[in-house]
């Protein structure tokens, strides 16, 4: 099934040290992130995108059943490297309190398997 706007999306395939995977999908034309992830519904964020990166910004999310702190993904466009930061802003300063994973990742096209 294709996207509507899949000239626009690509989906990002991240892999963390420990080969866990994070796919996320992005909206250059609209400028929205999503994690697109088995086990919840996707979660929305914003783009931003630099000359060197491609900055993925997701809200905290607190309800009964999900408890999802907020997140910064810092994605490098050229060599893919992966900086996953989850806690309390200011992100991309340190924070004890803050959990950092770090990871690469690849481009692909965004086309549902299923």
């Amino acid at each position: 099934m294709k996207s509507v706007y899949a000239d626009d999306e690509i989906l990002l395939i991240c892999s963390n040290t420990k080969s866990y995977k994070y796919y996320f999908v992005i909206n250059k034309s609209q400028s929205i992130a999503k994690v697109v992830d088995v086990s919840t519904k996707p979660v929305v964020g914003k783009l931003i995108k630099t000359e060197n990166l491609y900055i993925l910004h997701f809200p905290e999310i607190s309800t009964k059943t999900v408890n999802r702190y907020e997140t910064q993904v810092r994605i490098n466009r050229y060599s893919g490297k992966m900086e996953y930061e989850v806690g309390t802003p200011p992100f991309n300063e340190y924070n004890e309190r803050n959990r950092l994973i770090i990871g690469e990742c690849s481009q692909s096209k965004n086309v549902k398997k299923f």
